[in-house]
């Protein structure tokens, strides 16, 4: 290779690594191994979840010349309170659901293993740092429902009497890769531990079990739990019309997080 071309090369290797050098320190070096503990609350949760959310995770970052680039391999769980699914109608010439001595209880809960992929910069206050990045994740969506709904149902004390029953009962589960946009602050208050601030927008998906009542393929008699015969009642979860309701979601949270340097 000629001289001059050398020589021009190491010019560029030379520029280059001037105008990085700025950056390089005031960016972290080397290499971080992080324990998070997360505790989150969101203002106004939707899906019958609760507001708050916990996560537990393991950070590793690398210094890098634009700042420390980290990646954050954890669980997040959110739990939600039990409910009582609003009743459908039944078609028509079929009698009309008994409200008084028909339910559809149902929970919901969001979790799974996330992804936090992230970029922290020196704000230039002595021990605080910003941060911003995605998580990637951690919105497996989970609703547990049990029914038991009946039409033209008539309380007697030998015996209760109905035109139809149905029951069914499940557990509803999907996975969702959400991409929530997170930022926030860092602060090490001692040598070995940090506090964090986030702010995220999580990205999910929510899915909900609609039945529709009266309307399995046949009823039969059965016998109850002493051996006397019932009325007409539909085989467990034999409900061909029955379908799965889903909707996205953003959902805002504040976070607060310990973090211990290992």
């Amino acid at each position: 290779m000629p001289r001059s071309l050398l020589s021009a090369l190491a010019g560029r290797l030379v520029l280059v690594a001037a105008a990085f050098a700025p950056l390089a320190a005031q960016a972290p070096e080397g290499f971080a191994g992080d324990l998070k503990f997360h505790l989150a609350y969101t203002p106004s949760p939707k899906d019958h979840l609760r507001s708050a959310a916990q996560t537990v995770g393991i950070h590793l970052g690398w210094g890098t010349p634009w700042g420390r680039v980290g990646a954050e391999l954890g669980w997040y769980y959110q739990t939600g309170d039990g409910f009582v699914e609003p009743l459908g109608a039944a078609p028509a010439g079929m009698a009309p659901v008994t409200e008084s001595h028909s339910g559809d209880a149902r929970r919901n809960d969001l979790n799974g293993l996330m992804v936090r992929l992230t970029l922290q910069r020196p704000t230039g206050v002595e021990d605080l740092q910003w941060h911003a990045g995605l998580q990637l994740g951690g919105t497996r969506w989970n609703q547990q429902y049990f029914g038991d709904i009946s039409g033209g149902y008539v309380a007697t004390t030998t015996p209760n009497t109905w035109a139809w029953r149905d029951t069914y009962s499940g557990n509803l589960r999907q996975s969702h890769l959400g991409i929530s946009p997170m930022v926030g602050l860092s602060w090490k208050v001692i040598p070995k531990g940090s506090l964090e601030l986030n702010a995220l927008l999580v990205n999910y998906q929510s899915a909900t079990y609609v039945h529709a009542p009266g309307t399995a393929p046949v009823y039969k008699g059965a016998l109850d739990f002493q051996g006397k015969p019932t009325s007409p009642i539909s085989d467990h979860n034999a409900f061909p019309l029955d379908s799965v309701r889903r909707a996205t979601r953003w959902q805002p949270q504040l976070e607060l997080a310990y973090v211990f340097h290992f």
